[in-house]
């Protein structure tokens, strides 16, 4: 479920963002979404961190190796490099 957040702009900015929104093709709604998306991708790292572990998971899942496999693999390459 969505939450409504209510924001005051002034008229000649909200005028031009939402210009610049048809323009793309876009609602005002959805420019204002994307920009509070980015906005917090951009300033989230812990976020991001999250994100890459999970898309590494999906990798390691998606070539059939197991959480056995991943241990193994580390202690491989910590003794190859000591």
């Amino acid at each position: 479920m969505s939450d409504t957040l209510l924001i005051r702009l002034d008229s000649s900015l909200k005028a031009r963002i939402a210009k610049l929104a048809k323009l793309e093709g876009k609602t005002l709604t959805r420019v204002i979404r994307e920009l509070i998306r980015n906005y917090i991708q951009e300033r989230d790292i812990a976020g991001y961190i999250d994100q890459v572990w999970d898309e590494i998971g999906h990798e390691i899942k998606e070539a059939g190796h197991t959480v056995d496999d991943v241990d193994r693999l580390i202690q491989e390459a910590r003794r190859d490099k000591s």
